[in-house]
């Protein structure tokens, strides 16, 4: 068996944190409820309160006039290689928007504590003045490899009352544009072809051709790399990580939900590798709500948390519904108690606090707000039993246990005695460097 190990502590990561304690959130979390959820003590009043401080910790870095975010970059990380200024910025407006979509959505507010303002007015203000060529603020053309796309069609699909419908026609014509030129540029091998498929259906809806069939085999390259167990590999990078559960699960689960062609064509495909994944879950995750840091970009923490929501939300889970609760809110816990916020309120490249080493090549002050697709469980109606069902044990919690993973290549071992999930790659290939 191979000599390396990666365990659900931070000492996984091989490096020390090196990193500024984050300060004490600005509010308290809600009293901790242990009949409810013995485990965490997180309820979904939890989970709310921390996407509130996050939205409002990055709400005022959105420069009033444009709608774009000027986020502070870590001076010790060095900075993105492979984009310019203006795709670091459309990185970030995306990838904040994640999180005011999915509290949008759920609360029906338009406003956030900590913030004087509506929250959805600086997006729309940002995506109709950068789309627009005669504006000073326009991005200009999208161009090969670029990511941002995805996250703008979810806002129309899951709430258009703030992201769509206050578009002019023109405004909208602009959009729609964009998205269809995303459909049909050079993207990276591996993970980002999700990025262009998920406006598929908006561009239908509204008139516009897709370039169904190019995308079509997209998706059939994506699902072409299956290799069982729920795991898939991540196309030209070779390995196995949390990208099978923040890139993968999480998209596929959004494409089952609103592509209905695609879901005729897939969806029995989605259903039994979602399953399969979501039932080896449990086995990853430490007692104290740590998951096995394995891979790139874990700057993104907990993330992964997106997988487990879209697959409730699709009924494709087989969790019982206070375990799945139980991982979710264990995770988030996990890293919200490491201080993921930084003294300035912002998500930070790190794992525990901030820490550039943590870094990837690509990764920007933007980068780590990915980690709000977690909050697809807040799309979870808060009558559902995964809200109201009592918290169910993880392994960890109790007798511990072993898990073999061909698919992935690896094997699970948690400990009865420390709580914590260990995961040793027998042969994974990887090649990212």
């Amino acid at each position: 068996m191979n000599a390396l190990l990666f365990r659900s502590s931070l000492l996984a990561l091989g490096v020390s944190l090196l990193s500024t304690s984050a300060a004490e959130p600005a509010r308290p979390l809600p009293p901790a409820d242990f009949t409810l959820s013995p485990y965490t003590g997180y309820t979904r009043a939890h989970w709310l309160e921390i996407t509130e401080q996050i939205i409002a910790g990055a709400m005022p870095w959105l420069d009033p006039v444009t709608g774009m975010p000027a986020l502070p970059e870590n001076s010790e990380h060095k900075q993105v290689e492979l984009s310019d200024a203006i795709t670091v910025k459309k990185e970030a407006l995306e990838r904040i928007l994640t999180a005011v979509i999915f509290y949008t959505t759920a609360t029906g507010r338009d406003t956030v504590p900590g913030y004087a303002g509506s929250l959805s007015a600086p997006f729309v203000r940002a995506i109709a003045r950068g789309l627009d060529p005669s504006d000073p603020a326009y991005w200009g053309l999208a161009k090969d490899y670029d990511q941002v796309g995805s996250i703008l069609a979810l806002a129309a699909y899951l709430n258009p009352r703030l992201f769509w419908d206050p578009y002019t026609a023109e405004q909208k014509r602009h959009l729609l544009e964009y998205l269809q030129r995303q459909t049909v540029l050079k993207t990276y091998n591996n993970n980002h072809h999700y990025f262009h498929m998920v406006p598929a259906s908006l561009l239908e809806r509204e008139g516009y051709d897709a370039h169904r069939p190019h995308l079509t085999a997209m998706f059939q390259r994506l699902l072409g790399w299956y290799r069982g167990d729920g795991w898939f590999i991540d196309g030209s990078n070779g390995g196995f990580d949390h990208y099978n559960a923040w890139g993968f699960q999480l998209y596929n689960g959004v494409l089952y939900r609103f592509d209905e062609p695609w879901r005729q064509q897939f969806g029995e495909q989605i259903r039994a590798t979602t399953g399969r994944f979501l039932s080896g879950l449990p086995w990853r995750q430490g007692r104290d709500g740590g998951p096995i840091p394995l891979g790139r970009s874990l700057c993104y923490r907990f993330a992964d948390n997106a997988a487990i929501g879209w697959a409730v939300l699709n009924h494709l889970s087989p969790l019982p519904p206070g375990q799945a609760r139980r991982l979710a809110s264990g995770s988030l816990k996990y890293f919200w108690d490491h201080g993921c916020l930084n003294e300035r309120g912002l998500l930070s490249i790190g794992y525990h606090g901030e820490n550039a080493v943590v870094g990837e090549f690509y990764s920007s002050a933007g980068s780590p707000y990915w980690a709000t697709q977690a909050f697809a469980c807040l799309l979870i109606p808060a009558a559902d039993p995964f809200w109201t069902d009592r918290e169910e044990p993880i392994p960890a919690d109790g007798a511990g246990g072993e898990q073999l993973v061909p698919g992935a290549q690896s094997f699970v071992r948690v400990s009865a005695l420390d709580g914590e999930a260990r995961l040793y790659p027998v042969g994974q290939p990887f090649t990212h460097p």
